[in-house]
């Protein structure tokens, strides 16, 4: 059976945001949600697991393994899907982060900064949805 809504993998160190933005996917009715504190466990998981989201939303500073190591590893596992930056850096670190992104071939859907909205992520998967 197909599902309706898409995965997403949300790799945010920080606990209290991860929880908030989980909430606001969860509002969106995305349903299938899983979580990774640093770009190291991501990777686990997605090495190592069941879990293929459509949709990775990646803090771009973290600890351990940051957003734009990670990016590296997307592009060598050859990752398909959708990829959502998020940080509360200035901007043209963000901008630098997606052209990195873009460079390796990766789906940047958005780059966010904190705080994140549910406007924030309705419009990224309303775009997610787009291209499909």
């Amino acid at each position: 059976m197909a599902r309706t809504s898409p995965s997403v993998l949300l790799v945010e160190d920080d606990e209290l945001i991860q929880q908030i933005m989980c909430e606001l996917l969860q509002q969106l009715s995305i349903t299938e949600i899983h979580g990774a504190g640093d770009g190291v466990e991501a990777l686990k998981q997605l090495k190592d697991s069941s879990v293929h989201p459509d949709v990775i939303i990646c803090d771009v500073y973290m600890p351990h393994m940051d957003g734009v190591e990670f990016i590296g590893h997307l592009e060598k596992i050859q990752y398909k899907g959708g990829v959502v930056l998020v940080s509360g850096l200035d901007p043209s670190i963000m901008q630098i982060s997606c052209d990195l992104a873009n460079a390796k071939g990766l789906r940047v859907l958005a780059a966010l900064v904190k705080p994140i909205t549910r406007a924030d992520l309705e419009e990224v998967f309303a775009r997610f949805r787009a291209q499909r």
